[in-house]
């Protein structure tokens, strides 16, 4: 990396979100005046502007406040004054989260502090314990899902071209200026409805560059309340769809290993309802004003909602896959019972023949004996047939995968 890092942007509140699923009951929050009034503000924003109950009933505690720490290229862990307040959101009716790191005007450089976001070196220093946020994480009960965003709200500075592009691609030192057209463009690319701000996004990182932000916190944080619902709905999505999409990859190789299995059924089915999830979060029509609903989707877009539909597209492809591979071996076993009983009642039909045949032979055997002799031997031939007829498809079934694997 370079040495040149951007240290003039320190009039800004960020926001870094972690989408993920809470596994362990609903925390008990803590009275902390910014992250109570944060989490209210989003939830007034969502109640107001979005018509769906679905992204409503929702449990938001504030968690607590840490320090930002930090780990070097070298690996030593450096400490910041930075204190960060720590928000979770969680969907009651699926469990989906997300995570919420808010770091009202920052006191250290914004380009490092999504730099260590980014590349995995930010640390948390909570009473004293330092942990890496994948370590805390897991603390609270959560598992990660789906990709980090970042929010940073630019109040009333000045931005350069070169410094944006580092904004949007997290980098404090950057190897040299960027050149490549992609980010370029999207620096280019002003997602604003009004004219109270600008708003440039890459698939990681939102930017606003707000006009006249108010000077109070609370106030500041009534503006940016809505724009952070839109990345709520979006990281809720990402949490689910790759939820989702990793536990369809284990079932299909999971059902390959072991065909009908009761288990793999359940969890598929569960799988099918938990795909609802997915559409509800992302359905941006339920946003009663036309601004907002295009504000919304651009976002998204942005952001990097295309990536997330292409595995909802997967998903269903593997989905329908595994069924209809199913399908083909349930079919495929039911003839082979077919095809078992219809030999098995032929030689049992035989039985008349048999008997008559006995019957003839031997003059002092009644026919009623002769049926019960021709039944007994009948049915001890339809066993033993049956019994050679499952060893030889087992082995034979075997020794085909082994032929088969072979040839690779």
């Amino acid at each position: 990396m370079g040495e040149k890092t951007y240290k003039s942007i320190k009039r800004a509140d960020i926001l870094l979100m972690v989408p993920g699923f809470f596994n362990s009951k609903f925390p008990r929050g803590i009275k902390h005046e910014i992250g109570n009034f944060l989490n209210y503000k989003i939830q007034v924003a969502a109640e107001n502007e979005f018509a769906g109950d679905e992204l409503k009933n929702n449990h938001r505690e504030t968690l607590g406040v840490a320090t930002i720490f930090y780990k070097d290229l070298s690996g030593n862990i450096n400490p910041t004054k930075q204190e960060i307040v720590i928000n979770i959101l969680i969907n009651k009716e699926s469990n989906y989260c997300v995570l919420e790191l808010y770091i009202p005007e920052i006191k250290i450089c914004t380009h490092e502090v999504l730099d260590w976001y980014c590349g995995n070196m930010l640390l948390l220093n909570i009473s004293g314990r330092t942990l890496s946020l994948n370590e805390y994480i897991e603390s609270i009960g959560m598992s990660a899902y789906g990709d980090r965003r970042s929010l940073v709200f630019v109040n009333n500075e000045p931005v350069c071209d070169e410094s944006l592009y580092n904004l949007l691609v997290n980098e404090a030192r950057p190897m040299g200026a960027i050149m490549g057209e992609h980010f370029k463009k999207l620096a280019l690319r002003n997602l604003a409805q009004y004219d109270t701000a600008r708003v440039y996004a890459s698939e990681r990182t939102m930017v606003e560059l707000v006009k006249n932000p108010p000077i109070d916190l609370k106030e500041r944080i009534a503006t940016q309340a809505l724009e952070v619902f839109f990345v709520e709905m979006l990281l809720l999505q990402d949490a689910a769809i790759s939820r989702i999409y990793s536990r369809v990859k284990k079932l299909a190789k999971e059902e390959r290993r072991k065909p009908f299995s009761k288990k793999t059924k359940m969890e598929m089915d569960e799988l099918l309802s938990e795909m609802i999830f997915v559409y509800e979060f992302a359905n941006y029509k339920q946003f009663h004003y036309p601004t907002v609903r295009v504000s919304a989707e651009n976002v998204a877009k942005a952001l990097g909602v295309a990536a997330i539909q292409n595995k909802v597209v997967q998903s269903k492809s593997l989905i329908k896959q595994t069924m209809d591979n199913n399908a083909r071996k349930l079919e495929k076993r039911e003839n082979s019972i077919k095809n078992i009983l219809l030999i098995a009642l032929t030689l049992i039909s035989g039985a008349n023949t048999i008997a008559t045949v006995i019957n003839i032979m031997f003059d002092d055997v009644s026919l009623r004996y002769a049926y019960y002799i021709a039944f007994f031997a009948t049915a001890v031939a339809a066993v033993i047939f049956l019994f050679v007829l499952r060893i030889f498809v087992k082995f034979g079934g075997r020794s085909g995968r082994i032929r088969k694997r072979s040839n690779y």
